[in-house]
Protein backbone atom coordinates (compact mmCIF):
# COMPACT_ATOMS: atom_id res chain seq x y z
CA UNK A 1 0.00 0.00 0.00
CA UNK A 2 3.21 2.48 0.63
CA UNK A 3 4.05 2.71 -3.04
CA UNK A 4 0.04 2.01 -4.49
CA UNK A 5 -0.19 5.10 -7.21
CA UNK A 6 3.57 4.94 -7.92
CA UNK A 7 4.68 3.96 -11.63
CA UNK A 8 7.78 2.89 -13.21
CA UNK A 9 8.73 1.63 -10.12
CA UNK A 10 12.88 0.90 -9.62
CA UNK A 11 13.88 -0.31 -5.89
CA UNK A 12 17.55 1.31 -5.42
CA UNK A 13 17.94 -0.05 -1.95
CA UNK A 14 15.75 -3.07 0.04
CA UNK A 15 17.36 -4.66 3.06
CA UNK A 16 16.34 -5.88 5.84
CA UNK A 17 17.52 -4.51 9.37
CA UNK A 18 17.22 -4.51 12.89
CA UNK A 19 14.90 -1.43 14.22
CA UNK A 20 13.69 -0.96 17.65
CA UNK A 21 14.89 -4.79 18.43
CA UNK A 22 13.17 -6.02 15.83
CA UNK A 23 13.30 -7.06 12.02
CA UNK A 24 11.88 -4.32 9.54
CA UNK A 25 12.52 -3.68 5.70
CA UNK A 26 14.20 -0.43 4.68
CA UNK A 27 13.86 0.67 0.99
CA UNK A 28 14.30 3.20 -1.19
CA UNK A 29 12.57 3.49 -4.71
CA UNK A 30 12.08 5.62 -7.89
CA UNK A 31 8.88 5.99 -9.77
CA UNK A 32 6.51 8.32 -10.71
CA UNK A 33 3.67 10.44 -9.20
CA UNK A 34 1.35 11.69 -11.52
CA UNK A 35 3.97 11.76 -14.39
CA UNK A 36 6.33 13.45 -11.68
CA UNK A 37 10.08 11.45 -10.60
CA UNK A 38 9.69 10.69 -7.13
CA UNK A 39 11.71 9.28 -4.75
CA UNK A 40 10.62 7.00 -1.43
CA UNK A 41 12.45 6.06 1.34
CA UNK A 42 10.43 3.96 4.33
CA UNK A 43 10.75 1.62 6.96
CA UNK A 44 8.38 -1.09 7.94
CA UNK A 45 8.33 -2.68 11.05
CA UNK A 46 5.68 -4.62 13.36
CA UNK A 47 6.06 -4.36 17.44
CA UNK A 48 3.56 -6.24 19.48
CA UNK A 49 0.36 -5.89 17.08
CA UNK A 50 1.04 -2.82 15.46
CA UNK A 51 2.80 -2.34 12.10
CA UNK A 52 4.69 1.29 11.85
CA UNK A 53 5.75 2.25 8.21
CA UNK A 54 7.94 5.07 8.51
CA UNK A 55 8.14 7.23 5.28
CA UNK A 56 9.74 10.01 3.03
CA UNK A 57 8.93 11.33 -0.47
CA UNK A 58 10.08 14.03 -2.48
CA UNK A 59 10.38 15.06 -6.05
CA UNK A 60 13.47 13.13 -7.01
CA UNK A 61 15.43 16.34 -8.00
CA UNK A 62 15.39 17.59 -4.56
CA UNK A 63 15.01 14.72 -2.46
CA UNK A 64 18.37 14.96 -0.93
CA UNK A 65 18.02 17.73 0.44
CA UNK A 66 15.79 16.54 3.51
CA UNK A 67 17.02 12.96 3.65
CA UNK A 68 19.12 13.35 6.35
CA UNK A 69 16.54 15.07 8.14
CA UNK A 70 14.54 11.82 7.39
CA UNK A 71 17.54 9.60 8.91
CA UNK A 72 17.94 11.51 12.00
CA UNK A 73 14.42 11.40 12.54
CA UNK A 74 14.40 7.11 11.90
CA UNK A 75 16.78 7.12 14.37
CA UNK A 76 15.28 9.05 17.03
CA UNK A 77 12.16 7.32 16.97
CA UNK A 78 11.52 5.04 19.60
CA UNK A 79 8.17 2.08 20.01
CA UNK A 80 8.04 0.81 23.67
Amino acid sequence: GVLQGVEDLRFEKQESINFNDRAALHSVVDGKLDGVATKVEFLIFKKNSCIFILNYVGVKARFGENEKDFSQFTKGFKVK
